[in-house]
């Protein structure tokens, strides 16, 4: 796990919330804490889809709600004159880039990222989510390495914890 202070905190949630900069990630889960608290789930409910397009990969292709779709959303339960009281956003990086980044026989679930904010204060984690138990550490360091790459590629700064 990565763990980094997210330096310049207005210009990231700039480009999380207002760019196509994580276009990349799906939501996996969300919670922002306002006047009321919002939780979101990014899992993408059976209900509401009909048949022939819940079963159509090229019209479902993830489990998941892409980042692109939801950010919006996000965006006007956060903008105002108060910073929330806290926010997490998790994001999971799309199954495809994720086979390509790490290999497609790894027993990984997810390539995650976790934006949480308390205060002024703005950390960002990266995460592995593994389906099975394993001892190798090759894909946590692969997405780690990924990450900050990643960030510096964006102009996002970060102190390393």
């Amino acid at each position: 796990m990565l763990s980094l202070i997210l330096t310049q905190p207005a210009a990231f949630m700039s480009a999380l919330l207002s760019s196509d900069t994580f276009d990349s990630f799906l939501l996996e889960e969300a919670q922002i804490k306002t006047a009321v608290s919002w939780q979101l789930d990014g899992r993408l409910n059976r209900d509401f889809y009909d048949t022939d397009v819940w079963d159509d990969p090229a019209q479902r292709p993830w489990p998941n709600i892409p980042w692109s779709e939801i950010r919006p959303m996000c965006r006007d339960l956060i903008k105002g004159k108060r910073a929330p009281v806290s926010m997490q956003f998790v994001l999971m990086l799309k199954p495809e880039l994720a086979g390509k980044l790490i290999g497609e026989n790894v027993p990984v679930r997810a390539l995650l990222l976790s934006v949480r904010g308390e205060g002024k204060e703005l950390r960002l984690f990266s995460a592995v989510d593994f389906r099975t138990f394993s001892m190798d550490k090759e894909p946590e360091q692969t997405w780690n390495t990924a990450v900050l790459k990643f960030l510096d590629n964006k102009g996002i700064a970060y102190e390393v914890q």
